[in-house]
């Protein structure tokens, strides 16, 4: 299992700010596999919303808020090299 922390670095390493994708351990050919959709908010024809407060109307609105499906998938020897060569728990 990989700590907060370690999961938080590999995050970082990827820029990505998103705590809240899954980084996984599986057995894959590729060393890193990053999948998946960024979320946030998007207009009707799919168009990214920098700023959605300066969308909110009362009634109607052409936004709406899709989820981020990221996923992080590394193998078990990219990881070793990983921990290695960053150093990921020093600060």
């Amino acid at each position: 299992m990989l700590d907060s922390k370690l999961r938080r670095k590999i995050r970082e390493a990827f820029d990505i700010r998103n705590p809240q994708v899954p980084v996984v351990v599986a057995a894959s050919t590729k060393p890193v596999e990053i999948s998946g959709e960024i979320g946030g908010y998007f207009t009707l024809a799919g168009e990214p919303i920098q700023y959605p407060s300066g969308y909110a109307k009362r009634g109607w609105s052409n936004m709406t808020y899709h989820t981020d499906s990221r996923q992080i998938a590394i193998t078990p020897e990219w990881l070793r090299l990983f921990i290695r060569s960053a150093r990921p728990y020093s600060s």
